[in-house]
């Protein structure tokens, strides 16, 4: 099938040109419309999700198949239009709830990831009340955050993601009752050669190397600082422990008089810029801390090695720094 442009048609296409002739009650492209801007209200910077995302989220809340097949969404079309207005208040709700987690549109790449959070939200009639973001909540919302994250680092949705989404709904309806079934999904992957949740030592290492600011860093900097997450919603920033001025400040970092090969180790972004010289903070504490030095902004607040991640007794001084970056690999 073509448009009159001649442009091959999607599957994602055919099932919207479906809901488009055949839904009595709504307005099938308004409603797409709406609900993709409703969802770009959070996040920073703002979700941004897909058609296709919005389909597939209809056919695994209604529980059909979550592959595109144009016959069996014709032959449920009914039942997902009557199910629409829940559907809609669930998928809003859920990036609703992601920002307060601390995702963004960055953060999440496979944005696949979000719908078993929009089914759980879904069958527990979470958005009603809005029960899931208040303080009694917390646990599960941890469970939440740390799930996806974990999901988003290891790639579980990447290539066909079809068989994954229902081995994750096929759990959350198995534990009905519950929280948010983290462990009883990363039980159900265990024997999954390439969808498995098991993190290797080289892949542990290969993070340490990420930049300022990459999804990977920021992922693992919430599973680093749970609590600044939890306090603060999407109201975070990355801080550069060391300030990152000392560094591409040609002036400031002379005036230190480093050896040749200490020069060169801290004039390289790779390693300043790197996550082990990262933490999380609010944007509030990040605007106070500004370019003040890691050991100033320490004793003035109270942080510890053990806040930092170091061991007792690291040097916080600028001339330490390399032994810093070490240790902080090491703990992570």
């Amino acid at each position: 099938l073509f448009r009159s442009g001649g442009t091959a048609l999607t599957f994602s296409d055919l099932l919207m040109s479906i809901c488009v002739s055949n839904w009595k009650n709504y307005d099938a492209r308004e409603e797409m419309t709406e609900i993709r801007k409703e969802i770009r209200q959070y996040g920073n910077p703002n979700f941004d999700v897909s058609q296709d995302l919005i389909l597939k989220s209809m056919l695994t809340l209604a529980d059909l198949d979550v592959k595109f097949k144009t016959q069996d969404f014709s032959q449920n079309i009914d039942k997902i239009e009557g199910e629409w207005d829940n559907i809609k208040k669930s998928l809003v709700f859920t990036f609703r709830l992601l920002e307060k987690l601390g995702f963004n549109n960055d953060s999440i790449k496979a944005k696949n990831a979000t719908i078993p959070v929009a089914y759980y939200i879904y069958t527990r009639k979470l958005y009603d009340k809005e029960k899931i973001l208040k303080e009694a909540c917390k646990d599960d919302r941890a469970k939440i955050r740390h799930w996806l994250i974990l999901t988003l680092l290891k790639g579980i949705f990447g290539g066909n993601s079809d068989s994954v989404l229902t081995a994750i709904r096929e759990v959350l309806k198995e534990n009905k009752t519950n929280d948010f079934p983290e462990e009883a999904i990363i039980d159900r992957f265990k024997s999954n050669p390439n969808k498995n949740y098991t993190f290797t030592v080289d892949i542990i290492d290969s993070w340490m190397g990420e930049q300022y600011q990459s999804p990977i860093a920021s992922l693992i900097l919430m599973l680093l600082y749970p609590e600044v997450v939890e306090k603060n919603g999407g109201a975070v920033a990355q801080d550069h422990m060391h300030p990152k001025v000392i560094f591409s400040d040609k002036k400031k970092l002379q005036s230190l008089k480093l050896s040749n090969n200490d020069y060169a180790f801290y004039s390289k972004k790779e390693n300043y810029n790197a996550l082990p010289n990262l933490q999380l903070l609010s944007r509030a504490d990040n605007n106070k801390k500004l370019d003040m030095p890691l050991d100033k902004w320490a004793t003035n607040n109270g942080i510890t090695e053990k806040d930092l991640y170091l061991d007792n007794g690291v040097s916080l001084d600028i001339y330490n720094f390399k032994n810093f970056l070490e240790v902080r690999r090491l703990r992570f």
